[in-house]
């Protein structure tokens, strides 16, 4: 793959968010569903993101993105990210999201 570089100035913020094992899904009908959320300090346009998912401190290629939501407040912005892992239950599991999201300076 060949990487573009960007000739646009941004902000990286970088967080780790932790789906502990016995944690049950928000679908009770899909226990495979992974949803990550978390509540963040960041200011201009959204200029793009970036993921890994790690399930028992494992890199897990086979879990699936399903969702991207991004809701802007006045002080502060909501992210959601959603996944599906297929060939596990997700409660029987330890996962762990790196997100960088990259904002427009």
């Amino acid at each position: 793959m060949t990487k573009i570089p960007s000739i646009e100035i941004t902000e990286d913020f970088i967080y780790r968010l932790e789906v502990q094992k016995g944690t049950e899904s928000l679908d009770p009908n899909d226990p495979h569903l992974l949803v990550f959320d978390q509540f963040v300090d960041a200011s201009g346009v959204l200029h793009s993101l970036d993921f890994t998912v790690r399930r028992d401190r494992q890199r897990a290629l086979d879990v699936e993105f399903r969702g991207f939501k991004h809701l802007r407040q006045p002080n502060m912005t909501y992210v959601k990210l959603t996944f599906h892992d297929d060939g596990h239950r997700a409660s029987e599991h330890h996962y762990l999201l790196t997100i960088v999201l990259r904002y427009l300076v």
